[in-house]
């Protein structure tokens, strides 16, 4: 707070006017602001919509009435034009200063007021859950002041100059070393158009590339085979970490470090699974016509609860609430170039969680503010396999479970334009949050 109270203090301050009264000035403005964001909090966790919408503006609008003056305030008293002997300018601008610390006292006020209305109704118990609730979140969902898991892994193989300066969107398939097969079907499938295939009766302007992105194998025969695979396809980028499902998170942030280091010119990475089929014209098209600005779009998952035995078990040390923020799904879902960076830096600043789809787009994205763009069309877990109707009608965007096997089937259907399809009822919604 003291750090805090002298940088308002030296913005507030002029001449003519005592320390004293420009640090309490400080303080009255830092304690209200302080008290705004704990008001903030309580609002968000309210049902009582229209309440506290009036509560949530009228604090707002306090907040930003308080910031302007001292803002204006303070660009008066450092103009060169004030003169020291003009005895008027130094007494209009004292006025000025007593309105501002009037007006923040007011505010402060108010916002102890709203405080009272928001939490009266709360039992003694309820009130310090809420308080130590909100505590507890502002500790974890920050970047810590120094850096606790920096990354250190390095490429074992990557491709070369994968990316030019056309290439539109970068796939990045998670995979594992035994499944040679998902990544040959993809590769003879909807990913042969990185490779200078055709999409059957459509056609992309835009330029796609991809790669399977991999850590490392117990099994060194196996490093050499996708090294090998790398040398013939030249799509394979491993790490220097093991390949685990613990590891997952480390895969992630390898593939968002290979967008920076090899592929910035790119507008947008599509992170998927070796299991899935992704309906790219159809993709395109959506991102053409949809903002993107630090933003993902994917299968957005709301309010998951967080499992505390079983496969994906999370103790309470990793992460000490009951539900994720809102994430999406890494089956597949889209990142726009402008977040990447700060996605990859700012993980080095927060503990990792092995839940790699919730930690990059759900632990990282409420630290970061980014906004979730919701499109139907995305795979969810629970999703069946996509038919050729799916992707002919364009009903789905991403489709999950596609073994070898049916994914060469769908694709047939695709080029012999098989199209027994049942009539459907789409939905076309798309909402940021």
């Amino acid at each position: 707070m003291p750090a805090a109270v002298m940088r308002v203090a030296r913005k507030a301050c002029f001449r003519g006017v005592s320390v004293v009264f420009c640090y309490v000035l400080a303080v009255v403005i830092v304690e209200h602001m302080f008290l705004f964001g704990r008001v903030q909090y309580l609002i968000q966790e309210s049902d009582q919509d229209n309440v506290i919408q009036n509560v949530k503006l009228a604090v707002h609008n306090e907040t930003r009435m308080v910031t302007k003056k001292v803002d204006t305030n303070a660009t008066q008293i450092t103009s060169p034009s004030l003169s020291q002997n003009n005895s008027e300018e130094i007494t209009q601008h004292k006025e000025n200063a007593t309105i501002v610390k009037t007006g923040a006292k007011q505010a402060f006020v108010q916002a102890k007021f709203f405080d009272g209305v928001l939490r009266e109704g709360l039992a003694p118990a309820d009130r310090e859950r809420t308080l130590r609730e909100a505590k507890l979140e502002r500790s974890f969902f920050r970047l810590k002041p120094s850096k606790v898991n920096p990354y250190i892994y390095d490429y074992v193989v990557k491709p070369k100059d994968l990316c030019d300066e056309k290439t539109h969107m970068l796939v990045l398939i998670h995979s594992f070393h035994p499944y040679a097969d998902r990544r040959r079907a993809i590769r003879s499938t909807w990913g042969s158009i990185a490779y200078g295939g055709q999409w059957p009766r459509r056609k992309i302007n835009e330029s796609v590339k991809l790669a399977f992105v991999l850590g490392r194998h117990k099994d060194p025969g196996l490093d050499d085979m996708c090294a090998e695979e790398n040398e013939v396809n030249n799509d394979i980028i491993q790490g220097s970490f093991m390949d685990s499902y613990n590891n997952m998170t480390l895969k992630s942030l390898l593939g968002l470090r290979f967008f920076i280091q090899h592929c910035p010119q790119a507008k947008f990475l599509l992170k998927s699974d070796d299991d899935m089929i992704v309906n790219i014209p159809h993709l395109l098209n959506v991102l053409r016509s949809t903002p993107m600005q630090r933003s993902v779009m994917g299968p957005l998952n709301q309010g998951a609860k967080v499992y505390r035995s079983g496969k994906w078990k999370l103790s309470q040390e990793q992460y000490p609430f009951k539900y994720f923020p809102p994430y999406e799904s890494g089956a597949a879902y889209v990142i726009d170039n402008s977040l990447v960076t700060e996605l990859f830096e700012a993980a080095e600043y927060v503990p990792h969680i092995f839940i790699d789809d919730v930690y990059i787009t759900g632990i990282l994205g409420k630290i970061l503010n980014i906004t979730h763009v919701v499109q139907s069309g995305f795979a969810y877990w629970l999703d069946k396999a996509p038919t050729s109707c799916d992707i002919n009608e364009d009903i789905k965007i991403a489709g999950t479970k596609m073994k070898p096997a049916i994914m060469l089937k769908l694709w047939k259907d695709l080029q012999d334009d098989v199209r027994n399809c049942p009539i459907q009822v789409r939905n076309f919604s798309c909402s940021c949050l």
